[in-house]
């Protein structure tokens, strides 16, 4: 499986990019903001455990009703209208995100 993650600085420089450019008046439209690049869900599993320096209880379960293999953000739309492109990678966000949680629970 396979799946796009986006770190939240990402998301909000989609967010705001989309906000400097709003549709004409009294239209609207669809944007997808994400990392657009899926990355393998042991891979993230692993980045994960390296961030927290343990190893994770892995139970290995057939796909369920509902899940896909591969799934991420088209983001063309939104990069030809506002330049948007994500800047932070899997390896370099989660690590962040462990080191904020921590700081955060203190």
């Amino acid at each position: 499986m396979a799946h796009d993650f986006t770190y939240i600085d990402d998301i909000v420089d989609g967010v705001l990019g989309a906000l400097d450019h709003p549709p004409e008046r009294g239209g609207n439209r669809i944007l997808n903001i994400g990392d657009s690049a899926p990355v393998g869900l042991m891979e993230m599993i692993e980045v994960l455990e390296d961030a927290l320096g343990r190893q994770a209880t892995k139970v290995f379960r057939p796909m369920q009703p509902g899940d896909v293999t591969q799934t991420y953000a088209d983001i063309s739309r939104l990069r030809a209208l506002t330049g948007y492109q994500p800047k932070v990678s899997l390896a370099q966000g989660l690590p962040r995100f462990v080191r904020w949680y921590r700081d955060f629970l203190g």
